[in-house]
């Protein structure tokens, strides 16, 4: 069975801290709101941390259902993310890419259908 990958790497994590700063500082610029920063991060880390699946055509289709879901997750928490500021933003985005991440991990090992 494939597992996350280690993604404690310097080349890795780098460009993710430089592009979450960027969109820290410039979010009221892009008006893009908290939540849809906050999904956003929540698929794309657990998608790095799945590489080994990223030549399967199942985790790029659990990948699309769950930006699908994403969307929706977002219009429905926007207001009240916006209020509860920055305690519920990281409980969501944490919650939120444990889900995600368990979900890809579900959807794409490799089950042996088997017995003993």
């Amino acid at each position: 069975m494939k597992q996350w990958k280690d993604i404690n790497d310097w080349s890795i994590k780098g460009p993710i801290f430089v592009a979450a700063l960027l969109l820290g500082f410039f979010d009221h610029a892009l008006h893009w709101g908290r939540a849809s920063f906050v999904a956003g991060l929540a698929l794309i880390v657990p998608m790095i941390g799945f590489r080994e699946y990223w030549n399967q055509a199942k985790f790029w289709i659990t990948v699309a259902l769950l930006g699908a879901i994403q969307v929706l997750l977002v219009l429905g928490v926007s207001s009240m993310m916006e209020q509860l500021k920055f305690p519920f933003m990281l409980a969501f985005g944490i919650a939120d890419s444990v889900l995600i991440a368990l979900t890809i991990s579900r959807v794409c090992s490799e089950h042996d259908g088997g017995g003993a």
